[in-house]
């Protein structure tokens, strides 16, 4: 596998687990989870539920922006 695109893959993986632990202790918030693109290993998808729009507000407002630009 391209070192390269394994790095990503580290640093994607890296990103989410730091996402994660902040979303899932975040009131309201059921559920998070990264999937891979099935035919594009390199991209990937965070899936949140939250129990209202209210409660998701403050993670998009908090959340760095560079990082959810990041490719």
């Amino acid at each position: 596998m391209n070192s390269l695109l394994q790095q990503k893959r580290q640093l994607y993986f890296i990103l989410f687990t730091n996402t994660y632990a902040l979303y899932i202790a975040a009131k309201g918030c059921l559920s998070c989870e990264l999937v891979k693109h099935h035919e594009h290993g390199e991209q990937f998808m965070m899936i949140e539920r939250w129990d209202c729009i209210e409660s998701h507000q403050p993670s998009i407002t908090h959340y760095r922006q560079e990082e959810m630009k990041q490719q």
